[in-house]
């Protein structure tokens, strides 16, 4: 089943798996998964894993899609590389390194290459030096540091980051409908945080109301003296919460 969901994608979709492609009363083609549906509108998470709130009002012809998996991927695959796909897959989600995430958890992070000096000297510094020294720091200010499968970035990894034994490391959540939007990091010691520019109680849970869009979550952390083999963080959407969202993967 595993070798032919790869060579023929479309040939037999999991009703879990089955796209659906929408289009709007001005022209618009969206293609993805339907993750929820009401009477007012629906939620499709497409290709690149972002959720599209689509209202059902601007519907005006949807239809399935088939498989998000594209035809002909094993054309630019040699031999090799198809054996280790398929090896890959069949382990993807069994307990282990490859166990897949079953909450939002971070994937990519960016971290900072230089740690300013606002950080390193002031506990609580001031919210528009904050914008703007790392809020609204160049993309050139960051390198791109990837967790495992299940989410876990080790600390190992970010030592030849670190400045003072620091490591400043900024997430993006993409909130499309706003609400209570809880953050989870399981190594809260020693760790200051930020969502946007308000500064979070440094404890393994928090929760904050969000508006619609998109919102940047800063980690600065001391890697002196850590218990934990690595950092885990994750969004989760508390009992009664509307919100709605998407952790940014990026490249």
């Amino acid at each position: 089943y595993l070798v032919r969901s790869i060579l023929y994608p479309n040939q037999a979709v999991k009703e879990a798996y089955q796209t659906y492609v929408i289009v709007t009363i001005e022209g618009k083609i969206i293609r993805g998964i339907i993750v929820d549906r009401n009477e007012e509108r629906v939620i499709l998470k497409d290709a690149n894993g972002k959720d599209i709130v689509i209202p059902v009002d601007d519907i005006d012809d949807e239809a399935e899609g088939g498989s998000l998996m594209p035809q002909g991927l094993t054309k630019f695959l040699t031999r090799d590389e198809l054996l280790d796909l398929v090896k890959y897959l069949s382990v993807l989600g069994k307990p282990g390194p490859y166990a897949i995430r079953s909450k939002p958890t971070i994937q990519r992070w960016l971290a900072m290459r230089e740690i300013p000096n606002l950080l390193l000297t002031n506990q609580n510094p001031d919210e528009e030096l904050f914008e703007e020294h790392i809020l609204r720091a160049p993309t050139t200010a960051f390198v791109p540091q990837y967790a495992m499968v299940a989410g876990l970035l080790p600390f190992e990894e970010l030592k030849s980051l670190s400045t003072d034994s620091q490591v400043l490391l900024q997430a993006e959540l993409d909130v499309t409908e706003a609400g209570t939007v809880g953050i989870r990091v399981n190594s809260a010691q020693e760790t200051r945080i930020w969502i946007d520019s308000q500064r979070l109680k440094s404890q393994p849970e928090n929760e904050v109301e969000l508006s619609k869009g998109i919102h940047k979550l800063t980690l600065l952390i001391n890697l002196s003296n850590r218990s934990a083999q690595g950092l885990q963080a994750e969004f989760f959407k508390p009992a009664g919460s509307k919100a709605s969202f998407t952790v940014v993967g990026g490249k």
